[in-house]
């Protein structure tokens, strides 16, 4: 499939701006005319979700923050701290480990802040889910719930949690529940309970430690907890405790660990107990966070496994399988002093550090094993000598990695393995696809991702892109683009991805760009651009890369929009003395500050601009001494707010917009005086007209909106959007969006 298009469409009536998010690209780029009622919208052929308002049915881009993006020639193109494109899970994912392929169809997690913290499997072909949520599968679930062997949410099944979960064990048809919580099922637990496997209904079983629960194993009639706690069913006890299951109160055994703040992961070898976490002693014996108790006289062990020295270091998981005992966490080195980075093994038989040695990049949250492979899952780049993104497979005796390489953006905090199925959650929204770094593009005709690729480093980040033609123009935080060395700044070609030679480089994090003509005006926090000094704000030639002469003094430039004879930044010096930030304007010729300043009673994010004036969108309430809700539009000369509003209201914050002819597009988090209700959070993005600034259209799901950009077919948000599991960019179609004349909006 091509990535893009071989020629560049160039529309002559592209007479108006486009701010997306904080890039600005100025009049005459060939953008297609956005209009409202009676202008014609293209038809739109993306897949879209049963139910979703228009919305396509795409894969979800994961990473970090993103900065914006482009439609143009019929693709979607989209910029920041991309890792992974991919099929859109949300926090949880089910993987064959035959074909080392995700298993589609698993309820999709969703909530506010959604996030897997802990898995187990419930011995039926189904699994019990942990972690900060309010739905699965479409169905309401607090924070905890059972998945049918069938992919169905279990309906009898619904206990409820106050806060977080972080262990599980199933025993003797007791599902036993740890965390940092005081209520669940509607009874009143401290940080521990026992419940019906079944029904989730909680037992009388009340250890009540003082402080949270970990990790959970058990064995027989005892049941080992660990974590933070000091005492715990009726006696004092340090981070790891044994208790009866069946009236919860603590045995006699008394492992005493100390020196530390917690017992994080357990394991069970028969007659053995290993321990892991951040601690110095245990049963008055020196073991730095690893060590091995009897499970009956809680006597520590002699072996001392030799975890680095190092205040840093931390044991998260541990595993037992066929004779070893399997050590993950953030350490450099095990066995005293032999290198081991994220991971190491020990013969459980003669306490021996063995070969295995996978070599992870990073922090490993949990572990797990196969007869054939030991998985691991957390927050790292690499593991058993290849690029693996937090999940990884390995083997067994080397810790080399093995073919399965299912890339996660976010962390994986939690694996667990029931036959030849694993399932894996954390705080990702896509788990499988295909890794993109920086820079990604969807074809607008089938929602399909291109391959159209351009790299930036591991850690590098695009904050802003702006087009000119069939020139890219990348700002942001990297040192490279392609492999060639770039500072901050860059320009790559829109058809092939391919690094141009323009090259001008700052000092800091680039922000925001604006091109005009045969110029690109660049707004950041660095100090020298292109080898010259400037103050957060320059001009540079589009061409040479030169920076010209023209030299404001600006400082720390998070938006800009740029006028025939101006340019309007948010910078982060505040010209009107009310401290902090604030918006300023200066002469395109000379440099000079002129006098416009709108002085708003809050913060800037967006800026816009057309022949009506200068629109302003951030979180406020008031500009110049006028009631102004989140959007603004003030003269161009001195920045007086003009007499146009909106019924934004006042909980509303806008990060991006976009500004045409007769409507304005806009993204943030987003509540209309009409339609505030109760929603407790506000829709991610919204179109008004341009003349009256009343509502035409908003999004018809939640979340966070950072940009948005349109096309006569298709309407395009970044930002978060976990409470529907899509990650960080959404794409809408808008004919069945704006049907009947874009009459109506849908509520958030």
């Amino acid at each position: 499939m091509s990535a893009v298009p071989g020629t560049s469409r160039h529309r002559p009536h592209a007479a108006w701006l486009t701010l997306v998010a904080r890039a600005c690209l100025v009049a005459g780029l060939g953008w297609p005319t956005l209009s409202l009622a009676g202008s014609p919208v293209e038809a739109c052929s993306l897949p879209l979700v049963p139910g979703g308002g228009g919305l396509a049915d795409v894969w979800a881009v994961d990473g970090g923050e993103i900065g914006n993006v482009i439609i143009a020639d019929g693709m979607a193109y989209v910029g920041g701290d991309i890792k992974v494109v991919g099929p859109a899970t949300g926090p949880a994912a089910l993987v064959d480990l035959v074909t080392a392929q995700v298993i589609p169809g698993f309820p999709k997690i969703t909530g506010p802040n959604a996030d897997l913290d802990t898995v187990i499997s419930d011995g039926e072909g189904g699994w019990y889910v942990a972690g900060d949520f309010t739905a699965v599968g479409g169905v309401a679930r607090n924070r905890l719930a059972r998945v049918l062997s069938d992919g169905s949410v279990d309906p009898g099944f619904d206990p409820g949690v106050d806060d977080e979960i972080q262990a599980m064990a199933l025993a003797d048809g007791v599902l036993y529940v740890g965390g940092s919580y005081s209520m669940i099922g509607g009874q009143s637990r401290t940080n521990l309970a026992a419940l019906d496997p079944d029904t989730g209904a909680v037992s009388a079983w009340n250890p009540a430690p003082n402080s949270s629960v970990g990790a959970i194993v058990v064995q027989g009639g005892t049941v080992f907890v660990s974590g933070r706690f000091s005492a715990i069913g009726g006696q004092s006890r340090n981070l790891v405790a044994a208790l009866d299951a069946g009236t919860g109160a603590a045995h006699p055994w008394n492992a005493n660990v100390g020196g530390g703040n917690r017992v994080a992961a357990m394991a069970l070898d028969g007659s053995t107990l290993f321990i892991g976490g951040v601690f110095t002693t245990v049963g008055g014996s020196s073991r730095r966070n690893l060590a091995a108790v009897d499970t009956v006289t809680a006597v520590v062990d002699g072996w001392d496994p030799g975890v680095e020295e190092n205040t840093s270091a931390d044991i998260t998981a541990l595993a037992v399988s066929a004779g070893s005992l399997y050590v993950v966490g953030r350490f450099a080195s095990l066995g005293g002093g032999v290198p081991r980075r994220g991971g190491g093994a020990y013969e459980i038989a003669s306490g021996v550090l063995t070969a295995w040695d996978p070599d992870i990049e990073g922090t490993v949250w949990s572990v797990t094993t196969t007869a054939s492979s030991v998985l691991v899952g957390g927050n790292f780049r690499s593991a058993g000598g290849m690029a693996r993104l937090n999940l990884a497979a390995l083997d067994p005796l080397s810790g080399a990695a093995q073919a399965m390489d299912l890339p996660a953006a976010q962390s994986v905090d939690s694996l667990a393995v029931d036959g030849d199925r694993l399932l894996a959650g954390g705080s990702f929204a896509a788990l499988g696809g295909v890794r993109r770094h920086g820079l990604a593009a969807f074809d607008l005709a089938t929602g399909a991702l291109a391959g159209w690729a351009p790299q930036l480093p591991p850690i590098g980040r695009v904050a802003v892109m702006a087009r000119s033609g069939n020139v890219l123009y990348l700002g942001g935080q990297f040192t490279s683009v392609n492999g060639d060395p770039r500072s901050n700044l860059a320009a790559i070609d829109l058809v092939s991805g391919a690094t141009l030679p323009w090259n001008p480089g700052a000092d800091g994090l680039v922000r925001t760009l604006a091109v005009d003509g045969g110029s690109v005006y660049v707004g950041g926090e660095y100090f020298n651009i292109g080898g010259q000094a400037r103050d957060g704000l320059a001009e540079v030639d589009a061409g040479s890369g030169l920076v010209t002469a023209w030299s404001p003094a600006a400082a720390g430039v998070t938006a800009l929009a740029l006028g025939p004879d101006a340019a309007f930044v948010v910078t982060g010096r505040d010209r009107s003395g009310g401290g902090g930030g604030g918006a300023a304007a200066f002469d395109r010729s000379t440099g000079a500050a002129t006098a416009w300043l709108p002085q708003p009673a809050g913060s800037i994010s967006a800026l816009g601009r057309d022949n009506a004036g200068v629109l302003l969108g951030g979180n406020f309430q008031q500009v110049g001494g006028q009631n102004r809700n989140a959007l603004a539009e003030v003269d161009g000369n001195v920045g007086a707010p003009t007499l146009w509003t909106t019924s934004f209201a006042a909980e509303t914050t806008i990060f991006g917009m976009s500004v045409g002819s007769d409507q304005i597009a806009v993204a943030g988090s987003l509540y209309f005086d009409a339609l505030r209700g109760s929603a407790p959070v506000g829709a991610p993005a919204a179109i008004l007209q341009r003349d009256t600034g009343s509502p035409r259209w908003s999004a018809s799901v939640v979340g966070a909106g950072r940009s948005v950009a349109i096309s006569p077919a298709v309407v395009a948000v970044t930002g978060i959007f976990r409470e529907i599991g899509r990650g960080r960019m959404l794409l809408f179609c808008r004919d069945p969006i704006f049907e009947g004349g874009f009459e109506g909006i849908a509520t958030p």
